[in-house]
């Protein structure tokens, strides 16, 4: 952080990313699981298997 040089005006920024990165990654995961997406190896043994995924 010192090597990219980041003002105390734009130090609000840090936590602001990370929140964003938290709400994105577990909106994703409940999008996945609400769809029917498992985990493990019986997450892709047939082709209906995608849905979750592209979703």
């Amino acid at each position: 952080m010192i090597k990219m040089r980041i003002s105390r005006q734009d130090l609000y920024r840090l936590p602001l990313n990370m929140l964003v990165f938290l709400v994105t990654s577990i909106s994703g995961a409940s999008i996945y699981y609400l769809m029917g997406g498992q985990h493990g190896s019986e997450a892709y043994q047939t082709l209906y298997d995608i849905i979750p995924i592209l979703a």
